[in-house]
């Protein structure tokens, strides 16, 4: 069974050369190995409860949305998921980065993961629920930190080591370039969630056949910002925050693809960022998340009970670069290992 789930992935990540991927050494290897590393501290982490999410354990909220397509799409946008003024169902989901859950105000990372319940279609991956489900995941930093895959499984197994020596030693795997990533993004103000721009950080596919092109993505408030409610100075803010707004109105925001310029721009360097004033940022959606109340236990086990992979896409938007393409193997262990480790325990709290 393993064997086949390796081949799997190795058959869907296969590069695209076209568009520049180029394959690091020994990827598919590092990758089944990050997800040892992860599983091993999930297991560790989380022995007396529930298995939680590897980072991002801490929701903010899933909430209930709508996507639609601008209507003044241009052709050579087109896609079989973005079509003009296409109009689907979404859930939302806000977090922050860390493995422990922590007050608000510590400085973090934040993401977003969106899902898109789109149309029939071909997926790349299924998801177990969601079969029709095109994913979307983002930070709150246009670049990634880390590159190369060897790196990326040194830090992983110093992040999410006990030992306090290995901890020390992060900053040396990250290197100068990647610590100072790791220290903007962490650094940023802490803003209400409806005015943090998020963006994907790593590229995608737009399109197929020869006029496929490479893009990112971001979105960002539609609205007006001064609309929006400071945030107080509890360990919650970030939900109290979307509870106050959501509870008198709705979020509006824009979704947006940057396409690619040229191939001088590196698939695999996710660590440069795109200039916008060179390659700006396009609108193609509406993200409308509507007046609710999504602070309720049904609510945030629904949240928690979803798997969010970019890999659960239509082969028109498929992900780009080593980054993604290890993804695709560690997101698969870690939600079949929550899926399990959720079976047995529900199983062991029934009556003998």
């Amino acid at each position: 069974m393993a064997t086949k789930r390796r081949k799997s992935a190795a058959a869907a990540a296969a590069l695209d050369m076209q568009l520049g991927e180029v394959e690091y050494p020994r990827e598919q290897e590092i990758a089944l190995s990050i997800a040892a590393v992860i599983e091993d501290f999930v297991r560790r982490r989380d022995a007396e409860g529930p298995l939680r999410r590897d980072v991002h354990p801490k929701a903010h909220g899933c909430l209930k949305a709508k996507f639609r397509i601008n209507a003044d799409l241009p052709a050579s946008l087109h896609t079989d998921i973005f079509q003009p003024a296409a109009v689907y169902d979404a859930w939302v989901r806000y977090s922050n980065s860390a493995p422990e859950p922590a007050d608000d105000h510590r400085r973090d990372a934040r993401g977003m993961a969106i899902k898109l319940l789109g149309p029939d279609g071909e997926r790349i991956r299924a998801d177990a629920d969601y079969p029709l489900a095109q994913d979307f995941i983002l930070i709150n930093h246009p670049v990634f930190f880390i590159n190369d895959p060897a790196d990326y499984l040194t830090f992983m197994r110093r992040t999410l080591s006990a030992s306090l020596v290995d901890k020390a030693l992060i900053p040396l795997a990250l290197g100068v370039r990647g610590s100072a990533i790791v220290l903007a993004t962490a650094a940023k103000p802490l803003l209400p969630l409806a005015r943090t721009r998020f963006w994907s950080t790593v590229p995608y596919t737009w399109g197929k056949g020869a006029k496929r092109q490479a893009i990112k993505y971001s979105v960002r408030l539609l609205d007006d910002a001064a609309a929006i409610p400071p945030l107080g100075d509890g360990a919650d803010a970030l939900r109290d925050g979307l509870r106050e707004i959501l509870d008198k109105r709705a979020i509006v925001l824009d979704f947006a693809v940057q396409q690619r310029a040229s191939h001088a721009h590196s698939i695999e360097d996710v660590m440069t960022e795109w200039p916008e004033d060179e390659m700006p940022f396009q609108s193609v959606a509406r993200l409308t998340i509507p007046r609710q109340r999504f602070d309720t236990s049904a609510r945030d086990a629904r949240g928690e009970a979803m798997a969010f992979n970019p890999w659960h896409c239509s082969p028109s938007h498929r992900p780009l670069g080593a980054i993604n393409r290890l993804r695709l193997t560690i997101y698969e262990r870690i939600a079949a290992l929550r899926r399990a480790g959720g079976k047995k325990r529900r199983r062991s709290r029934r009556p003998e």
